[in-house]
């Protein structure tokens, strides 16, 4: 681990997002096995090395393990972003945020993350140039973002993704541009898993 990585990695506590509906895949992607335990445990673990402390932001009824991260009540009506909130509303600090659907965002894809960090920017997220949208499920989200979302809490929809239009963000590509796939249906999961066996 490089010296730019460890100044990254200093202040920032790491979230895994695996508390997601998983209704196109029809069964909790948090459970998954792509790499010889479920994903939830193997994004904890890439995680782990670069981060000061991970929790799991998921649902009560999953039965995960470690140190888990619900959320709060008074977030109930506002979607995913209730995920954000509510870890900003704990941590009281600056997060990396890695969800579940993504298995071949490895180590050296949250390094680039990692080191490509903006901290004077309210986030630093990858950025899908297939799409042109931003993947807010994998990013870093500095402590001024939170002022951002309590901004939009009486809208009917909180878009992580349009708030991610409105303010200041590093946009970080990805050294693979496979890396970002998102995993969402079981045909999909049964191809990349025998793609990650290939190899």
């Amino acid at each position: 681990m490089n010296f730019k990585t460890c100044l990254a990695m200093n202040d920032l506590a790491g979230i895994v997002l695996a508390g997601g509906a998983s209704s196109r895949m029809q069964s909790d992607k948090a459970l998954l096995v792509y790499y010889n335990k479920p994903q939830y445990l193997h994004v904890s673990d890439l995680l782990q090395s670069h981060t000061k402390q991970v929790l799991v932001s998921c649902k009560k009824q999953q039965n995960l393990a470690g140190n888990c991260l619900y959320d709060l009540e008074e977030f109930d009506q506002v979607g995913p972003a209730a995920a954000w909130l509510s870890a900003f509303s704990t941590l009281k600090q600056g997060f990396v945020i890695m969800g579940i659907d993504y298995p071949l965002f490895d180590a050296n894809e949250l390094q680039n993350l990692m080191v490509s960090r903006d901290p004077n920017a309210d986030a630093s997220v990858m950025f899908n140039e297939a799409t042109g949208y931003f993947e807010p499920m994998l990013g870093i989200y500095e402590l001024s973002f939170f002022d951002h979302l309590k901004a939009h809490l009486n809208a009917p929809n909180i878009s992580i993704q349009n708030i991610l239009r409105q303010c200041t963000v590093k946009q970080v590509n990805p050294l693979n541009p496979q890396a970002i796939i998102s995993v969402d249906d079981p045909e999909h999961f049964k191809q990349i898993k025998q793609t990650i066996h290939d190899n």
